[in-house]
């Protein structure tokens, strides 16, 4: 199923998609953020290894650090800088949404598996905070995706202008679907999740600010 591009897909935002590995949710938010990045620019934490190559027409570069980034960003006019270098996570995201949030226009920060810098139970750091309650005023984009949506900071699940479920099993994050959305999320999930076991991935439910029923089932393009 095609479904026309929702206008919360493109600029300032806090875009969030959640799924099992190899449901889609990765290759939905790369879609999303190459679309962003022909707008305005956009740094990628590629922990995953994950990101390999861009579109014709969008000026993408592969660094080892956030300062790297910024920098090519800055003097190379580039508008995708992916940085594949080692490093610790939290502090990487935390200086990529410093860098985001001092911006005069729109600016971007992706990261997959946000649980990991931004995990449920703990206190956000100092400017990752800012970029999620503050994205507005920052005029700030955040892409996101992760495979345990319990393991994720509920700040960021409840801040999120756009959510993305695809295919979840795992008996935690399905527990907190229920808790937070009810019955009826759930069972679309079910149909997203029998889907992708039937090797059908990019099924997902999508949810804006209103986050009420009736929940519809799509497909990324």
């Amino acid at each position: 199923m095609t479904v026309a591009l929702d206008p919360t897909d493109i600029g300032p935002g806090l875009r969030l998609s959640i799924g099992v590995s190899g449901s889609g949710k990765t290759y939905g938010m790369r879609s999303t953020v190459f679309r962003n990045a022909r707008a305005f620019p956009i740094i990628v934490l590629d922990q995953m290894a994950e990101w390999h190559s861009a579109p014709t027409g969008i000026r993408a570069v592969g660094v080892s650090s956030v300062r790297e980034a910024i920098d090519a960003i800055k003097k190379h006019e580039v508008s995708l800088a992916i940085v594949r270098g080692p490093g610790d996570v939290a502090e990487m995201f935390d200086r990529a949404c410093r860098w985001a949030a001092k911006g005069s226009g729109v600016r971007g920060v992706a990261c997959s598996e946000a649980h990991i810098p931004i995990p449920n139970g703990k206190p956000l750091a100092d400017h990752v905070k800012v970029a999620v309650t503050q994205w507005r005023h920052k005029r700030l984009a955040l892409f996101l995706d992760t495979q345990r949506l319990a393991l994720l900071s509920r700040t960021v699940t409840e801040q999120a202008t756009l959510l993305k479920l695809y295919a979840i099993v795992g008996d935690n994050d399905l527990s907190v679907v229920r808790a937070t959305w009810g019955k009826e999320l759930l069972e679309s999930l079910r149909v997203v999740a029998a889907r992708y076991a039937a090797g059908a991935p990019g099924w997902h439910v999508r949810l804006g600010i209103n986050r009420a029923p009736p929940y519809r089932v799509e497909r990324d393009r």
